[in-house]
This record gives C-alpha cells, structure tokens and sequence, in this order.
C-alpha cells in the first residue's frame, strides 16, 4: 500500500500509480472524501486490507472477491483521466504536439481491454483519443467520447457511474441522469442500453 499512497508516514497525495492519479483528479470529478482523498482510495484501501486478512485465514473465494473490488477501483481514476483528456483536447488543433494527447491514449488504451466485447463503443474511444498529431484531436468531440464511457460503464457490472462523477469543467457526467448530451441518439447495443455515436 506504501507504494500507491506515497511515502510519508500514513501516506500523502502524490503517492504513485492509481492512488495518486485518484487523488490528483477526484476534485475535479468531484469524488473527495471528508479529508480530500479520493473516495475511490478508500475503497481500495479497504479492498487491499480485506484481501490481506482473507490471505491470512486462507479464504481464497474472498481473496478472489477482494482482488476484484481492487481492479474495478482502478478503472475510476484511468475513466476520469480519459474524460478529462477528451474534453481538454478537444480544444486542440491539427499537429499542436500537446502532452495531453499521448496522456489521453495511455489511459484510454488501460481501460479498452475492459470493454473489448463492447466494439462500437470501444471505436469510439479509441478513434477519438488516439495519438495522431495529422488528425484533430477527438475528432468526434468529447461529447461523444462521454457518451461512449457511459454506455461502457453502464454495461459493466461493477463499476458505478457515481463514483466517476462528474467533471465541473465541461458540466458534464457519464451517468444517464446527468443530462443529455447533444448531437447524440439512443441505440440499443447487445441487450444493454446504448447509443450511436454521431458527428
């Protein structure tokens, strides 16, 4: 765990890895806890420390359950910082060279694997934040790239919308009663609720 929340004495802010990218974004997204950590870092926290004690009385079903938890939690951070890079970016021009770009590619590419059966949705993300510097930055605009987050993690059984939040700056959410989205229509995806895309 020392190594996720950083190296001070019952750890800090700019800890590494998902924690520290958790806590570096949950203001944003507005998912703070009481003490400004994010509330994602708490449930993994809690997660790790369950997976410990099941390790120690041999209770393999829960250490499988608690190692799940943990991988679901990771996902938050790396959806909020591909959210966050979409919007950003957005504003971008052809060739601007801007780190944001690349940033937006690592962390949208750690989640694509998670919705890989999901392919419109998954063409969607990886189109828009994919690292070209010849092509406009999400070109589809962020709105789509939202739209696409929300199906996917609307058809994800253990990941909520609601603990993602809502990103203030674009005043906009992935979860269907944050408002609608314009320039995007309903479309059943699988048996899941989902929706096409449009330019």
């Amino acid at each position: 765990i020392g190594s996720m929340e950083g190296s001070k004495n019952r750890g800090s802010e700019d800890g590494y890895l998902m924690h520290g990218l958790a806590s570096s974004l949950c203001l944003k997204f507005g998912v703070c806890g009481k003490k400004g950590n994010a509330k994602v870092n708490v449930l993994m926290k809690e997660a790790l420390y369950a997976g410990s004690s099941s390790l120690s009385t041999q209770s393999c079903t829960n250490v499988q359950e608690s190692v799940l938890a943990i991988e679901n939690h990771m996902l938050v951070p790396l959806i909020q910082a591909s959210l966050l890079q979409a919007f950003r970016n957005s504003k971008l021009e052809v060739n601007s060279g801007d780190w944001s770009i690349s940033s937006a590619y690592v962390f949208s590419r750690a989640f694509l694997p998670y919705i890989q059966d999901q392919t419109e949705v998954s063409a969607v993300i990886e189109k828009n934040l994919n690292f070209q510097l010849d092509v406009r930055p999400v070109e589809d605009g962020w709105q789509n790239v939202f739209r696409a987050f929300e199906t996917a993690v609307d058809n994800m059984d253990n990941i909520d919308c609601r603990d993602v939040g809502y990103l203030s700056m674009a005043d906009a959410g992935i979860c269907p009663d944050d408002g609608a989205i314009s320039g995007v229509r309903p479309l059943r995806v699988s048996s899941s609720r989902g929706y096409l895309l449009v330019s």
